[in-house]
């Protein structure tokens, strides 16, 4: 089978990584094209990309409408002549007359509704959410019927079991410095109330990312007076984060709004107890709280009672993550993620 994977741009990110995956498991056993519409892509991203996977550049401006980029799309198509075309962003239909099977990723909450996104995702053989939350957003805006639902994947077999617990405990969130989508701020407040309440519970926490809003974070941490609690590292290679999970007493994912949830099954998967805000998305992937715990959605004060109640009982937090990291395993795998998009594109 012949594969393209067209993507806008090729920079780190949730949806980058999972193309990195996917395209790297299927190179294994089929013709893999990555087609980049916009810029050169990561060198760094780039290079983690099996050898025989053929990258194409298209080098549009973005949000060019150009119909020489269009023109020069189809070229490619008929020398590569692939039999799945694979969009991960929604507005990627460039391609729709061309006769293949037309597979469409949608990585997180479709936004407000746009025609030309109407027609794309009817067009499809099939659209793929990330999430029944995806979907459920999906059908509603869009009255769709040719839809499925495929998790994304992790390297599973990659991440260490945790097996330690430390005092203060240790805390980690992995996620773009975001605070509009990934609420950081929530739980930089929810470390300060735990510090100065009448049973101070003290905990220092690592924020693994970078974004557009790291500092805007320093500046909170310290007008909080949380230099020596909170750390910003910054962005770490894969590899590493997933060789420090294991450090950890606890992942905390306060986010406003997510697709999935990639970092939670991460956490998972190394074993650690997770907690996570109540929205629609991260309730699925602990399944509602058997494996892990949650709190009020942009709350500091139920986000630190939570912290504080599962440092309080902390053999039943470990149960569930135990739970969960098994769960993970089976679900959450780049292999399970691969199969059931080969699935898709044989039946669609």
């Amino acid at each position: 089978m012949t594969i393209i994977h067209i993507v806008t741009s090729f920079h780190p990110g949730g949806a980058e990584l999972l193309v990195c995956d996917l395209a790297n498991r299927q190179a294994e056993s089929h013709r893999v094209h990555l087609l980049i519409l916009n810029g050169e892509g990561d060198k760094t991203l780039l290079q983690r990309l099996h050898a025989d996977i053929s990258i194409h550049l298209l080098k549009r401006p973005p949000h060019s409408l150009s119909p020489r980029y269009l023109m020069k799309t189809h070229r490619l198509m008929r020398q590569i002549r692939p039999d799945v075309l694979h969009y991960h962003l929604h507005r990627n239909r460039l391609l729709i007359h061309y006769p293949a099977r037309h597979i469409i990723t949608v990585h997180g909450m479709p936004g407000g509704y746009c025609p030309f996104t109407h027609l794309a995702l009817k067009l499809a053989d099939k659209v793929v959410g990330i999430s029944a939350t995806v979907n459920r957003a999906l059908r509603r805006q869009y009255h769709l019927h040719n839809t499925a639902i495929i998790h994304n994947g992790i390297h599973t077999e990659e991440i260490s079991e945790a097996s330690h617990l430390h005092y203060p405990l240790k805390l980690v969130n992995v996620a773009r410095l975001d605070v509009a989508d990934k609420a950081q701020d929530v739980l930089i407040r929810a470390i300060h109330l735990l510090r100065i309440g009448e049973h101070p519970l003290f905990c220092k926490l690592d924020l693994l990312g970078d974004g557009p809003c790291r500092a805007e974070l320093e500046a909170l941490v310290r007008k909080l007076g949380l230099q020596h609690d909170v750390r910003l590292p910054g962005q770490l290679p894969r590899g590493e984060i997933y060789r420090k999970l294991h450090d950890y007493d606890m992942m905390v994912h306060p986010s406003r709004s997510e697709g999935f949830g990639l970092a939670v099954a991460e956490g998972m998967a190394a074993g650690i107890p997770v907690l996570v805000a109540d929205s629609p998305a991260l309730l699925e992937v602990i399944r509602h709280g058997e494996l892990g715990e949650t709190f009020t959605t942009d709350s500091p004060e139920s986000c630190a009672d939570a912290i504080r109640y599962i440092a309080a009982h902390r053999q039943e937090a470990l149960r569930k993550a135990a739970k969960a990291r098994q769960y993970a395993t089976r679900h959450y795998s780049v292999r399970a993620m691969a199969d059931a998009y080969e699935k898709i594109y044989l039946s669609a």
